[in-house]
């Protein structure tokens, strides 16, 4: 096993410590894109192409779901106003 191993790993474990502790949906995509990196780690693929595929991986599933996630899954705050807190706030 080549040194990228170990890297691709720590990346992933880092993400899903970074996600579980802030649970705002911030390095889950890291975290898949690391878990394809380290797979081609593991078939000794070069490392550029580990590399590219981390950033493509990532990416794409950043820019594809991170809108849908933020429209289904962020919780709504309702705020309902009574006449008398619309009177102390003017």
């Amino acid at each position: 096993m080549s040194v990228w191993t170990y890297i691709w790993l720590a990346i992933l474990i880092v993400s899903i410590l970074v996600e579980a502790g802030t649970m705002g949906l911030v390095s889950i995509w890291f975290a898949a894109g690391a878990l394809i990196a380290w797979a081609l780690a593991m078939f000794e693929v070069s490392e550029w192409i580990q590399c590219l595929v981390f950033v493509l991986v990532s990416g794409l599933l950043l820019f594809f779901t991170r809108p849908l996630v933020k429209k289904y899954v962020t919780p709504k705050i309702c705020l309902l106003y009574t006449s008398d807190a619309a009177d102390e706030r003017s």
